[in-house]
């Protein structure tokens, strides 16, 4: 009689646990479907497929302000796909040269040689690359993307889309949910010792450059530090680029002057 009536309040306890609201997930298709809506709310954003299809390579001029060096100067950039990148930045009391050739990397400071990285400052040089390459990236880079949810940018609801790759650590890439411009990108490092960090980087003041949005302005963030803030004064789309600025002992660009 005893185990009648535990079966039966067995049941019931069951019965009882089936009829209440479960969490709701959306499943892999639903996500699958909204991240689709979401890049390619994106894509039109910047200009759409044909004119993001045409931009090969990138010329970017400016300047720089360090924050940690508390120092200021030029900065100039050369991109061109697929993952060639090199960086200048000519501090008034220092200079750094990063280059970034397919699954290489150098870099030097001051006029020396360079010298190839790897590991961690290999990973960031190409953290580097694919942040500045967006939203390319998520057109034809082997990411495997998931939706992160919605949170809140300086009061602007954002969509979070989170990229992975077999190399480095994955990227969170927030999304204004209305303009569908690309506002933050980060992503989480491993410095040894020294034990996790979040590298940031912050994008606005955008404007069309040959039917395509670019941001003019670029903080970067390392932790909760502001580390850099890059105002861009001119970009240029598609220029030939010299092979030679992708090599460690190829030419290097003259620094431009300072804008008054």
């Amino acid at each position: 009689m005893k185990a009648g009536i535990s079966i039966a309040i067995l049941a019931l306890l069951l019965a009882m646990q089936a009829a209440l609201p479960r969490p709701c997930f959306p499943s892999e298709q639903l996500q699958s479907q909204q991240v689709k809506k979401i890049i390619s709310g994106v894509v039109k954003a910047y200009g759409g497929d044909a004119a993001l299809g045409k931009v090969r390579t990138v010329v970017v001029r400016g300047t720089i302000r360090g924050f940690v060096k508390g120092d200021q100067g030029s900065y100039q950039r050369y991109y061109e796909r697929p993952r060639k990148l090199r960086v200048e930045t000519v501090y008034d009391r220092s200079a750094e040269t990063r280059v970034l050739n397919g699954e290489r990397g150098w870099r030097g400071s001051n006029g020396a040689p360079l010298t190839e990285v790897k590991g961690p400052p290999f990973l960031a040089m190409a953290y580097q690359y694919k942040y500045l390459d967006l939203p390319l990236g998520l057109l034809d880079h082997p990411y495997r993307i998931s939706y992160g949810g919605k949170e809140t940018l300086g009061g602007t609801e954002v969509d979070v889309l989170l990229l992975s790759d077999p190399e480095g650590p994955p990227m969170r890439v927030y999304i204004d949910s209305r303009t569908r411009i690309i506002r933050r990108v980060a992503g989480e490092f491993v410095m040894g010792e020294m034990g996790g960090a979040e590298l940031a980087v912050e994008f606005s003041d955008y404007r069309p450059v040959d039917g395509v949005l670019f941001p003019f302005k670029m903080v970067n963030y390392a932790g909760g530090t502001t580390i850099a803030e890059t105002v861009v004064s001119e970009v240029g789309v598609n220029p030939k680029l010299d092979e030679e600025l992708f090599k460690p002992d190829g030419r290097r660009p003259a620094a431009p002057s300072h804008p008054q």
